[in-house]
């Protein structure tokens, strides 16, 4: 009788877990040594999978409030997880987002020219690389890419981080800007030029 309560109650731990039940705890205690073990394994592996789901739900938690961009696709484009982030640098809501593509959202990639991005995210597996973005009411802003290529139960995933480079890219030109102007000056100036360093007053 003992031996039939016990393998009932092990049968159903299972059942419960296979539903999504983790906090199943069976009762070790058993005069029968075999029916022990198998409370045992249930518990260990309840205990695992709980752990494995709040790790899971950690990664997730942590993702969903990363100030970069992270968008999550499939070889064709469609987005199946996207950020808060995500949403608030392009004015979509995640619901809005995820009934879209990469085609939406960066002009650089067509539907043709993705074919061959996703056989180099494929083929490399991790890169960064430069591109635009396009908001909700169409403006376009520089972005930083990070491709990361993920294998899982037999599907193709691109995990993608962006972050948007606007102010480097203005520091950057106003540089540019900078570096022509004394180009310019040198080039055309007829009288000579020297620089002096602040400190020594030595030309340098």
């Amino acid at each position: 009788m003992e031996l039939a309560i016990g393998i009932t109650e092990v049968f159903e731990a299972l059942r419960r877990i296979s539903s999504g039940d983790t906090k199943v705890r069976l009762d070790e205690t058993s005069k029968i040594d075999l029916i022990n073990k198998l409370k045992h394994v249930v518990n260990k592996t309840a205990k695992e999978i709980s752990e494995s789901q709040e790790i899971m739900r950690f990664i997730q938690f942590t993702i969903n409030h990363t100030a970069d961009a992270a968008f999550w696709m499939r070889p064709d484009g469609r987005f199946i997880y996207v950020n808060k982030a995500a949403c608030k640098s392009l004015g979509y809501s995640k619901s809005e987002l995820l009934s879209m593509t990469i085609h939406d959202i960066d002009p650089l990639f067509s539907k043709d020219k993705w074919t061959l991005h996703w056989q180099e995210i494929r083929k490399r597996k991790s890169f960064t690389f430069e591109s635009y973005h396009k908001t909700k009411v169409g403006k376009l802003f520089p972005v930083e890419i990070t491709v990361n290529f993920v294998e899982f139960e037999g599907n193709e995933y691109n995990c993608a981080f962006a972050r948007d480079i606007t102010k480097r890219k203005q520091a950057q030109e106003k540089l540019q800007e900078s570096e022509e102007k004394y180009r310019q000056l040198f080039v055309t100036e007829t009288d000579a030029i020297f620089v002096f360093d602040a400190e020594t007053l030595n030309i340098i």
